[in-house]
């Protein structure tokens, strides 16, 4: 006996009208494989969609379960006339049932698709035998419309069902970086004129945020046609940039030294002619794009993952260091995973020249089961990893190259010194130089006539016309001595008033006070890990100070010897400033300094107390 699937309304996940339903029950958990089913005609073009739906309410459920829709071209479809050849349903990933009623539910927008199906009382198309019993207690559905179903307790749709066999208790799955595009972390785009050049110097300094290089690493700059801002040199017609060819630039390996948070710098192998046409300036306009590593100091993985009774799954992590280092595998207890030192992904170049080719980065599912009707599933569709990566960093003056060093003067008789810090330049030049420097970044002074004017010192003010800044000490000098100074740019101190190269700071509002104040009480609790700092400075505004507050400098508040701690332990610190000259606002900033992005400092529970 036999069936059509043709009604004439409600639409199946693929468009196919529902017509048929067999129910079946399950009596423990498994993983259904595919269905075979015995067609007794087809038609000739369109194709038959099965899918799995759970019985509620004494119906099939119009929520088809995931991943059990399979739909069978017409040229598959196999017929018979005594129900002896199958025609198989397979599932595209084994579909997890639990125990309870379900059913399978068939689907065509044709009346020429007919199933094999057994009535009590009718004969058995294979054997000629009557069939005397219902063998399973599953009951036939069908519908005209696809959402009301009636059921026919004589008859059943021939099927057989397939469940997997879990024969091995053990599996893993290893997920690891998709390599070299622009949906990855190992491409970035570089700031505007991103390019720093010297005067007949084969280094360039790059400025590239959170660039992930050690020492030693290797990286590629590549840019649009014309969006460089390149000469043409008359005689040889290369294009340059500052006079270096872009050959020695561009689109090629460079090894990278001198590294900083944001910055590194590369030697672009100038001959002698090109080094004595290298002039100094930034460069690069936009869209210029570089290879990147990514540092990292925790990470977050993350997979969808489904866990029957009787199994189980666990998590591990390999990793890289700066040292191009690969770790063993570390096992994961829970969804986060903190280092104490820095990690990297990598670059395929940087893969195969300093790692053998090896992942940076795996992230190992092992999957067990100790019964053979189910096993854990995993979704890889649900598959990312989130990687921290803590804006910290601790500069200093060191961070000033040789070649990044300007010279403001040069042996030049036009500069004073007053006894209160003042420095007044003469020269038109040298008046256009002092314009490009900041407060807060140093400047070197020599030969000025007196001993405590000569040395390092941190700016503390730049006049907006150039003719002077100043500096926090000095003695009066007048005009006479060939004095030079050297300015270093690449440092900006935290007594600033803004703009200091430390990342992290946490700066309070300015706090008005109704009651003048003499005194300050900070309490905070600190954690300080080995190789990290804490530093905290203040600002205060007197009467006669509202209209320069914003450009005034920081004070450093002592805060002593801090002890190192582990992570997660703190220490209370209370730091107590009186006799300081009568005030009514104040600022409070606390700055966080590491060398490590996997070592940060961290502060809690401060409070600030302004007594008269």
């Amino acid at each position: 006996m036999t069936t059509n699937l043709y009604g004439d309304g409600g639409v199946g996940l693929s468009g196919y009208t529902d017509t048929l339903a067999q129910s079946f029950f399950v009596e423990r958990n498994l993983l259904l494989t595919k269905i075979d089913l015995y067609f007794s005609d087809k038609d000739s073009t369109l194709p038959v969609e099965l899918s799995i739906r759970r019985i509620e309410g004494d119906k099939p459920s119009g929520n088809i379960l995931v991943d059990s829709t399979v739909v069978v071209p017409a040229e598959d479809i196999i017929t018979s006339a005594n129900a002896n050849i199958a025609t198989t349903f397979t599932f595209p990933v084994p579909v997890k049932l639990d125990s309870g009623q379900y059913c399978f539910a068939l689907s065509s927008d044709t009346k020429k698709h007919r199933v094999h199906v057994g009535q009590l009382g009718g004969e058995d198309v294979g054997t000629g035998s009557i069939i005397a019993k219902n063998p399973y207690n599953g009951v036939l559905f069908m519908s005209t419309n696809g959402i009301n179903w009636s059921i026919d307790q004589t008859r059943d749709i021939k099927f057989k069902i397939y469940r997997a066999n879990v024969t091995s208790s053990t599996a893993t799955v290893d997920f690891v970086m998709q390599k070299n595009t622009m949906s990855t972390p190992f491409i970035t785009v570089l700031e505007n004129d991103p390019f720093q050049s010297y005067n007949n110097v084969s280094t360039v300094r790059v400025r590239h945020k959170k660039h992930g290089f050690p020492s030693g690493a290797i990286v590629k700059f590549n840019g649009l046609a014309g969006e460089f801002n390149y000469t043409v040199n008359a005689t040889s017609n290369v294009i340059t940039f500052n006079n270096i060819p872009v050959t020695l630039l561009a689109n090629t390996f460079l090894t990278v030294s001198n590294i900083s948070l944001d910055s590194y710098t590369v030697d672009v192998g100038a001959n002698a002619m090109v080094l004595a046409n290298i002039s100094n300036g930034r460069f690069g306009r936009s869209g210029i794009t570089s290879t990147t590593l990514l540092p990292f100091s925790a990470v977050y993985p993350s997979v969808g993952v489904v866990t029957p009774p009787r199994t189980n799954i666990g998590y591990k992590l390999k990793t890289t260091n700066s040292s191009f280092t690969v770790s063993n595998f570390e096992d994961i207890s829970t969804d986060t995973k903190e280092f104490s030192d820095t990690r990297i992904l990598v670059d395929s170049k940087n893969r195969d020249t300093s790692m053998g080719g090896a992942e940076s980065f795996t992230y190992r599912v092992t999957m067990t089961s100790s019964d053979s009707y189910v096993s854990p599933m995993i979704d890889t569709s649900f598959a990312s990893a989130v990687f921290i990566i803590p804006d910290i960093n601790s500069p200093s003056t060191a961070d000033n190259l040789n070649v990044d060093l300007v010279t403001i003067a040069n042996a030049n008789t036009l500069i004073s010194f007053n006894s209160t810090g003042n420095v007044t330049i003469g020269g038109t030049l040298e008046k256009a130089n002092v314009k490009t420097m900041v407060p807060g970044a140093f400047v070197t002074i020599t030969t000025s006539g007196n001993v405590t004017n000569n040395g390092t010192f941190r700016l503390t003010a730049v006049s907006n016309e150039g003719a002077s800044f100043s500096i926090p000490v000095s003695n009066a000098v007048p005009t006479g001595n060939v004095t030079s100074i050297v300015y270093r740019p690449m440092f900006v101190s935290d007594e600033a008033a803004s703009g200091s190269s430390t990342r992290s700071n946490y700066v309070t509002r300015k706090i008005e006070l109704a009651t003048p104040a003499t005194s300050l009480l900070v309490r905070l609790a600190v954690s300080q890990p080995v190789g990290s700092d804490i530093e905290v400075y203040f600002k205060l505004q007197n009467g006669n100070e509202a209209s320069r507050f914003d450009t005034k400098e920081y004070t450093q508040l002592d805060l002593g010897t801090i002890k190192d701690t582990v992570d997660g332990q703190f220490v209370d610190i209370e730091k107590f400033v009186d006799s300081l000259a009568s005030f009514s606002a104040f600022v409070i900033k606390i700055v966080l300094k590491s060398t490590s992005i996997a070592a940060y400092p961290k502060v809690k529970d401060l409070r600030i107390i302004a007594l008269e």
